[in-house]
């Protein structure tokens, strides 16, 4: 019989609770169980080792016990710049959104992570339906984990941050000065011609000196009159856009949305 070509191997990437910056790299303990249990990795095992703001460790496993699995170092660490860095590719871009229902929010947490939007910002609003106005510890892990499982997917270094659920005029008032839009279907401006504005008037990069740019995304029923005087009245005032002529869901407008600004918005990096 003859054996089939080897395939090569996937790397794989774990997140570590303690650096080699500070002692024997160690992976977080629900990433050793996956490691040893659902993996069945082996000594010898070459792995990436990450912290979740910007480093990564090329790491080989020394040895399997019980769970507890012992790496050690195996080549020089990788950094990379967090979004909205001078240096960086990406711009720091903000999502905020009103919670959806039932079970989108994972998926929306997984493909946004993977997009790579650096921080999430739900809010409550008017029209948020009542059984999506709460975010409780045990949820606010759960979407943690997801966002680390895409970023091991999309190879990302940088974690993205999940704010406190808050209602709407507070996240409003806790925005800063950065450029800042909200979707809203009667706008006569799109999106993505708001970007390109951006690019257009300032030198210094496609958004601008703070590398940052936050997008607000309602509930299924809207933003109420009332919301949209606020954001009409903010300081500076959050600008109305639009991404086309139908209704969309959340998931589908916030990841839409997302997806336009990170387009026009990031510097493809050197080869």
């Amino acid at each position: 019989m003859t054996a089939s070509p080897q395939q090569p191997q996937t790397e794989r990437r774990f997140f570590l609770a303690g650096t080699p910056d500070d002692g024997p790299p160690r992976l977080a303990p629900e990433e050793a169980r996956h490691a040893s249990t659902v993996l069945r990795l082996r000594p010898g095992d070459p792995i990436i080792g990450l912290d979740g703001r910007g480093n990564a460790w090329p790491l080989m496993i020394q040895g399997i016990q019980r769970g507890t699995v012992e790496v050690v170092e195996n080549g020089p660490r990788q950094t990379c710049p967090p979004p909205g860095d001078p240096q960086a590719s990406t711009p720091e871009v903000r999502v905020a959104f009103s919670m959806p229902m039932g079970g989108h929010l994972d998926g929306l947490i997984d493909r946004l992570t993977q997009l790579g939007v650096a921080r999430f910002a739900p809010f409550v609003a008017a029209h948020t339906p009542v059984r999506s106005r709460t975010l409780t510890p045990k949820l606010e892990q759960r979407l943690i984990r997801i966002a680390r499982t895409a970023c091991k997917q999309s190879r990302r270094l940088w974690e993205p941050r999940i704010e406190p659920l808050r209602p709407l005029a507070k996240v409003i008032d806790g925005t800063g000065n950065s450029p800042r839009v909200f979707l809203d279907p009667g706008a006569t401006r799109s999106l993505a011609d708001w970007c390109l504005g951006l690019e257009a008037t300032d030198p210094t990069g496609p958004i601008g000196p703070s590398r940052g740019i936050t997008l607000y995304v309602g509930p299924e029923g809207g933003f109420s009159p009332g919301e949209i005087e606020a954001f009409a009245s903010a300081a500076p005032p959050v600008q109305p856009t639009w991404l086309g002529p139908h209704i969309l869901r959340i998931e589908t407008a916030t990841e839409a949305a997302a997806a336009v600004a990170l387009h026009h918005c990031t510097r493809r990096p050197p080869p």
